[in-house]
């Protein structure tokens, strides 16, 4: 069998991969990016030449529970993942 090189997901199978992974059962979740910026001075190449610029570094990934009632963005540009249907909780036998 091939090596594969790489993996990839769409943000509503990396929500719902995390609603798994956290063992959450109930609520609507989203994609959640916590973000640090940094400005300052950058050097680019070939040149060398340093120009001002902003540095964007993710710091963490994770989902955010959406509130009960809570608008749909237009066209629905957040994507929003019902944990009760990807993630339901299991029946004690």
């Amino acid at each position: 069998m091939p090596e594969v090189p790489q993996y990839a997901f769409s943000h509503r199978e990396l929500v719902e991969l995390l609603i798994k992974a956290a063992g959450v059962h109930e609520g609507q979740w989203a994609l959640m990016l916590q973000v640090a910026m940094a400005a300052g001075q950058f050097p680019l190449p070939p040149t060398g030449e340093s120009n001002p610029g902003v540095m964007v570094v993710i710091q963490n990934i994770g989902i955010q529970r959406v509130p009960d009632g809570a608008p749909t963005p237009p066209n629905n540009t957040a994507i929003k993942v019902n944990a009760a249907e990807v993630n339901p909780k299991k029946e004690a036998t």
